[in-house]
């Protein structure tokens, strides 16, 4: 369906179909520059050069109510705005679940320290290490993490604690003591070489607990293997963080006491 120009009233049976007419000349023209115009163009040609489904307008105005392009085009721009307006929330939710989770994983923690979800009662919790899967007693880590938790995630959150040292724009800065209690507790009981290094960057965090919990791990991986022993052995502890250990009734043990007495 076409739109031709004209005046109101009965349509001329010949509108744009006279010899060297407006119309003539661009059916002529269009059919000329088609090369391999298909079944559909050449019954529209075919119509139009018949006088068939042609609509006369007065003006463009007339011709877009008619046509109803104007209303056409309103659909799409709120189809546009829809989509602008969805993709804006789907960007706002990614960026804002790092925040979410891990404010929700310390609202957990808080309240599994403080015994308000319950004793598990002797469960276990499987522990995926860069070794294998390790089986350790259930304890403030299943409120948190659940019953299958991987070592790689949990050195991910002490890097970022690490990264950011407890300060800034980031999900893991702030208050979330409660939470690397019960990462760094979960770590010590890992027997996984690979958590040291991560483990060791939390000894000199802003937040007391978690520099003492940071040493409490060390200490207690330590005594898993005398190759971890080697390794902890030469790094710096602050005072703060050996005295907050010193403090939990954490045992220092031998190899480590040389540092106790230095400081």
């Amino acid at each position: 369906m076409s739109a031709v120009g004209g005046t109101s009233g009965s349509r001329p049976p010949d509108i744009g179909l006279l010899p060297g007419s407006p119309g003539d000349r661009i059916a002529t023209g269009a059919r000329k520059d088609m090369a391999t115009p298909n079944e559909t163009t050449r019954k529209t040609m075919d119509a139009t050069d018949a006088g068939r489904d042609v609509i006369v307008c007065k003006d463009g105005g007339e011709m877009f109510r008619k046509l109803r392009i104007g209303s056409r085009m309103k659909s799409s721009r709120r189809v546009h705005r829809v989509i602008v307006g969805l993709a804006i929330l789907v960007l706002l939710a990614f960026l804002a679940y790092p925040y979410f989770r891990v404010w929700w994983l310390n609202q957990l923690a808080q309240m599994s320290n403080r015994g308000q979800l319950g004793c598990l009662g002797g469960g276990r919790v499987k522990l995926h290490t860069t070794y294998g899967v390790v089986s350790i007693p259930a304890g403030d880590q299943f409120h948190v993490f659940g019953d299958d938790i991987y070592v790689s995630e949990l050195v991910g959150l002490v890097e970022a604690r690490s990264r950011c040292n407890g300060e800034g724009f980031s999900p893991t800065a702030g208050n979330v003591s409660d939470l690397y209690y019960v990462i760094l507790d979960t770590l010590a009981d890992s027997k996984d070489p690979t958590v040291i290094q991560p483990v060791s960057g939390l000894l000199d965090d802003p937040d007391p607990e978690i520099s003492r919990w940071s040493a409490i791990a060390l200490i207690r991986l330590g005594e898993q293997s005398a190759d971890f022993r080697e390794r902890i052995a030469s790094m710096y502890f602050p005072p703060e963080a050996l005295r907050g250990a010193l403090g939990h009734d954490e045992k220092i043990p031998a190899w480590l006491a040389p540092k106790v007495e230095a400081k």
